[in-house]
């Protein structure tokens, strides 16, 4: 079996130690603003105030809407366990020569961990204070989690076209080029969500469809090796969660199912699938990456996009 967080029981103590404090320290800054006392008014107000920001009735004090608040702690679950994985598997392999592919697959798990839980905070705070600012984060974050899959996938054919024989120069800089281009596709979205905040969720669904689609051409373009190790079902039933989650938000911000005063609310039923969608994408990238057995020096095929 894979030296893995998920159900292993060699997960070192100190990398255990560093998720269980990320996720308390994100779970004490939603208490602390549910505790204090005091007012987002002088901060620049989100835009969907000028309309209504989903069903939940915005209450007084630091924490406005705490059922869609709190309900983002699902994403920071899934990025603690990812990055601890991801540090976990680097600890299991420094003594051994990492190739570019799973060096890939390592930067990929740590970028969308790490993700994940900026989302969780930043989605956080957006519900809590409803300001620009809070809005801003909580849309950074999710491009940060749907374009680290769609980039990954793009490496990994661009790995499986250069093909193994390709020089050691060659695929470390497809690895350094998945890096690039995580953080400029990421400022640019950025950058456009902040100018024009009318698109942001234009260009958040959008990004959702490209990484399918990018994943969906890596397991046909990879070779079979790579198609046998992913378990589809899985990445499907991502999918499919994540568009029963998008039905939820549709009908709580239409008001199709609404009681604004409940603490059950569509929206913070969305962050709660969305977050087990992404928990369902990563076991299906883990599968890829890191399989069943320990990494090992050269065990990697540059063509199948995997690491065995």
């Amino acid at each position: 079996m894979a030296r893995t967080l998920i159900g292993a029981k060699g997960a070192s103590l100190p990398v255990g130690v560093l998720g269980a404090s990320v996720f308390v320290t994100t779970a004490m800054c939603f208490a602390l603003l549910a505790l204090a006392d005091g007012s987002w008014e002088n901060w620049q107000q989100a835009t969907c105030l000028q309309t209504q920001c989903f069903c939940e009735r915005p209450r007084d004090g630091l924490l406005r809407q705490p059922a869609n608040t709190w309900s983002n702690l699902a994403f920071s679950v899934t990025g603690v366990l990812a990055l601890c994985e991801s540090i976990e598997q680097k600890l299991h392999s420094r003594t051994l020569k990492e190739t570019p592919l799973q060096k890939l697959g390592l930067n990929f798990v740590a970028l969308f961990g790490m993700s994940n839980i900026l989302l969780g905070f930043g989605s956080g705070w957006y519900h809590a204070s409803l300001t620009l600012y809070g809005q801003f984060i909580d849309n950074a974050g999710m491009y940060l989690v749907c374009s680290a899959p769609a980039l990954y996938a793009l490496a990994c054919m661009r790995l499986h076209r250069a093909g193994p024989k390709a020089s050691s120069a060659v695929q470390n800089a497809i690895v350094h080029r998945f890096l690039v281009e995580f953080l400029m596709v990421n400022a640019g979205l950025g950058w456009l969500c902040l100018v024009y905040p009318v698109t942001r969720r234009y260009i958040f669904f959008s990004l959702v469809a490209f990484a399918a689609a990018c994943e969906i051409r890596a397991r046909h373009e990879c070779g079979p090796e790579r198609a046998q190790r992913a378990e589809g079902r899985v990445f499907f039933a991502g999918l499919a969660t994540f568009l029963l989650a998008f039905a939820i938000w549709i009908a709580d911000i239409r008001g199709w199912i609404c009681d604004p005063d409940s603490l059950f609310q569509g929206h913070a039923v969305w962050h709660l699938l969305c977050g087990l969608a992404s928990w369902l994408i990563f076991l299906y990238f883990h599968r890829i990456i890191f399989g069943v057995q320990h990494l090992k020096a050269g065990a990697v095929n540059a063509g199948d996009c995997s690491i065995v």
